[in-house]
């Protein structure tokens, strides 16, 4: 069964379909630019592909974003010790976990075993 993106004589759709979007895109351009030297402030597009509804003279309509409220070192010791001082708290009310001495680290176990495999299989 034939490709549904092919047609007779093994031409390509998509090829036209892209010739023909392009053709387009040259006749808006064509016809924006006389609305372009009518309205100069309307040449820069919002990041959302609307055009730009500024006032003239003015850089956006968009409202300034407020600086970035930086921490002093002082600031972010103060949080690290109440965070430690709430996590001590908790490990003295739900009690600290315990790992198993015997179970060991995962990556531990995973390079004993494939040692012990290798001394298996490659005695020497």
């Amino acid at each position: 069964m034939p490709s549904l993106t092919r047609v007779a004589g093994n031409v390509d759709i998509r090829r036209l379909a892209l010739i023909g979007a392009q053709a387009r895109l040259a006749e808006l351009n064509a016809e924006r630019q006389p609305i372009l030297k009518v309205f100069p402030e309307q040449s820069r597009s919002n990041p959302d592909g609307a055009l730009s509804t500024a006032a003239p003279g003015t850089e956006s309509a968009r409202p300034p974003k407020r600086p970035r409220r930086k921490m002093s070192a002082k600031g972010r010791r103060r949080i690290a010790e109440a965070a430690k001082r709430r996590w001590a708290e908790w490990r003295k009310q739900n009690g600290q976990r315990q790992s198993s001495p015997a179970a060991g680290s995962c990556r531990h176990n995973i390079t004993y075993g494939l040692w012990i495999y290798s001394r298996i299989v490659f005695r020497s």
